[in-house]
């Protein structure tokens, strides 16, 4: 007399349940994937600007203004990265950084989600040249993190 060998591996509805399980798990934790992505991308931004202010502070160092810092010799507009340093890639993919003003003083500059980071609850971050920063949405707190 033979016994009845036991089935071996999984059955369809084990199978089901765990995939279900993975995509419950999967619709919970990628919005704050996403999030985590865009405040990294955020923090990157923010020091590319901190960077940017000591280079407009070399700039003005010889000159006695940050006048013509952009390119073309303007006063607004991309950055002249053959007088100041060039924007990493990993920024300018998610950010155009740009001055947004400048005078003999002062100046500002402007970081502006693009791509994916379009939709950052921060928006447009600038900074003057006392390192203030300000966003477009959100606060201060809810911003740095």
């Amino acid at each position: 007399m033979t016994k009845r060998q036991k089935a071996l591996g999984f059955s369809l509805i084990e199978l089901l349940i765990a995939i279900a399980i993975l995509g419950v798990l999967a619709s919970v934790a990628y919005p704050q994937y996403e999030l985590f992505l865009k405040q990294a991308r955020r923090a990157d931004a923010m020091t590319e600007l901190s960077n940017l202010i000591m280079e407009m502070e070399q700039y003005r160092a010889p000159r006695n203004s940050y006048l013509g810092a952009a390119v073309g010799g303007g006063d607004t507009g991309a950055i002249n990265e053959s007088l100041l340093m060039t924007i990493d890639d990993d920024v300018s993919s998610f950010y155009t950084i740009t001055i947004k003003s400048a005078t003999r003083s002062t100046f500002e500059l402007e970081a502006k989600p693009i791509g994916t980071q379009a939709s950052d609850d921060c928006g447009t971050i600038t900074v003057s040249n006392s390192g203030y920063f300000t966003y477009s949405a959100g606060t201060a707190t809810q911003c740095v993190e």
